[in-house]
């Protein structure tokens, strides 16, 4: 599976953009989750880091893929959005692994104890 992480941001950014401009819902989805986001107080990192993209889009436009004009704060909305939807996603393979961890050693415990049981009692 490709490391979305280890991609470059340009290419992040890039495949962000043609994502949303493929599917507008996307978009709409990445700024309500952003809205929220950046409204908590822990978020101060995050609302720096769409506050560093909304100036430097408005300072210089990103070309979009279709021609059209691109709204910076909805841009920055998106692209922010988008790397915690793969921190997320990352965070929740973690999790499924560890899962799947506890149950191959919860089986295999329970095959020693029953190989255990039955080499005492059979």
């Amino acid at each position: 599976m490709l490391d979305l992480i280890e991609l470059p941001d340009e290419i992040a950014a890039t495949a962000t953009m043609a994502m949303i401009s493929e599917n507008p819902k996307l978009q709409e989805i990445l700024e309500v989750f952003m809205n929220y986001i950046l409204k908590q107080e822990d978020a101060k990192d995050l609302k720096m880091q769409h506050d560093k993209l909304v100036s430097a889009f408005t300072k210089a436009p990103p070309p979009s893929l279709d021609g059209s004009e691109i709204d910076p704060a909805s841009m920055a909305k998106s692209l922010v959005g988008v790397g915690l939807v793969i921190s997320i996603h990352n965070e929740f393979g973690d999790y499924v692994q560890q899962t799947l961890h506890a149950i191959v050693d919860g089986t295999r415990e329970m095959v020693e104890n029953i190989s255990g049981f039955t080499e005492e009692n059979i």
